[in-house]
């Protein structure tokens, strides 16, 4: 298991690292869409945190005041930390998911 020595993206301030495992199966680095989503997350983080926000204004007959979020078939859970950086406060709740073999390099990456 590889983890970046130098930070791969700074999203609000934040560096981001990520591990990767490519023996772990098709989820254990990361794909040219999940950079590219990160660069997305990096170069437009006022859009983005305007839009949740948005998202929890037009939810105010549910109770929370915030986003739970889910990731499907995370990898390595770079975006989840991407997200996080970007808008952890927004968040109350993330859950990322992928298949057994791939949790213990999501958790490196969480670390």
């Amino acid at each position: 298991m590889e983890t970046s020595n130098e930070a791969f993206a700074t999203i609000g301030g934040k560096d981001i690292f990520f591990s990767e495992d490519w023996d772990t199966g098709i989820g254990g680095g990361l794909w040219s869409t999940g950079a590219a989503q990160a660069k997305y997350f990096e170069n437009h983080r006022t859009t983005v945190r305007r839009n949740l926000k948005d998202l929890v204004q037009t939810n105010k007959d549910d109770d929370h005041n915030s986003i739970r979020a889910i990731e499907l078939g995370s990898g390595n859970g770079y975006l989840s930390v991407c997200l996080v950086a970007m808008a952890g406060d927004l968040i109350s709740e993330l859950v990322t998911t992928d298949l057994a073999d791939h949790l213990p390099l999501i958790n490196k990456t969480l670390e």
